[in-house]
């Protein structure tokens, strides 16, 4: 009885039919630099326009099914964005960080020569040449 129970329960309860985010996804596997942009305001929040970027984003959206928990999220994005100082505020200053993340995403329009300003908090890391108005962003849960 229990069973039957249990199985009614499961087999009626209401699903989150919210369709997935979970990807993995490269810039590159996007036809035009529009749908590009479309997709990475899906999954990142940008603080001023971006004209150019190239990115891999990996998402694990486990938003849906019967044990919701927590998405888990791997977000490298190279942008050149129209005011940098909006993409720091927030976070704080930090020495260094690891970039060799980024070597993959570097493309002629997007290699910066200027040095970089490093700023970070709980989940974001940035590096920014100002020169350039080029980001690197990782943003990660891992």
């Amino acid at each position: 009885m229990l069973f039957l129970f249990t199985l009614l329960v499961c087999c009626t309860s209401p699903v989150n039919e919210t369709p997935s985010r979970t990807t993995d996804t490269h810039s590159r596997d996007l036809a035009t630099e529009a749908e590009q942009l479309d997709f990475l305001a899906q999954y990142v929040t940008l603080k001023s326009a971006v004209s150019a970027t190239e990115f891999h984003i990996v998402y694990h959206d486990n938003s849906n099914g019967l044990v919701p928990g927590p998405s888990d999220w791997d977000i490298r994005a190279v942008m050149r964005v129209d005011d940098v100082g909006a993409w720091v505020e927030g976070k704080e200053a930090v020495d260094s960080a690891d970039l060799s993340w980024a070597n993959d995403l570097l493309t002629n329009d997007l290699r910066p020569i200027s040095d970089p300003t490093f700023y970070a908090n709980a989940t974001v890391e940035l590096a920014v040449f100002a020169a350039e108005q080029i980001i690197f962003l990782r943003a990660t849960t891992q």
